[in-house]
């Protein structure tokens, strides 16, 4: 299955990966993928 064809997977899995993706992004810019006196939250 391709990853982008999100219509054929349950709303849950997307719902998960979605906010694990964002979660994973969100720490990998503040540990040291921002400017300095930059968050992301």
């Amino acid at each position: 299955m391709p990853i982008y064809d999100w219509i054929r997977v349950d709303a849950g899995l997307f719902h998960d990966f979605h906010q694990s993706w964002t979660v994973a992004l969100r720490d990998a810019l503040n540990l040291g993928g921002l400017p300095p006196n930059y968050f992301a939250s």
